[in-house]
């Protein structure tokens, strides 16, 4: 359900732009996240990271890296 309202936030913020999926029938959204916790060892900082996909093609994504311990 959250990926279905970040969609629709974007649809609100940017309405002169727009995302075109061919209709393959069944349109799954897909999620992946992974954490790195403090595997920079230089400066043992963490990192996470995420994607979304509806229809096999990527509508989000962050990285983030932790700026302390």
């Amino acid at each position: 359900m959250d990926a279905v309202i970040g969609i629709l936030k974007y649809i609100k913020v940017a309405p002169g732009k727009g995302l075109i999926y061919e209709d393959r029938g069944h349109t799954q959204i897909i999620g992946y996240s992974d954490a790195d916790w403090a595997g920079l060892p230089i400066d043992r900082r963490s990192t996470s990271r995420y994607c979304v996909f509806v229809g096999g093609n990527v509508i989000s994504w962050k990285i983030t890296q932790r700026t302390s311990i």
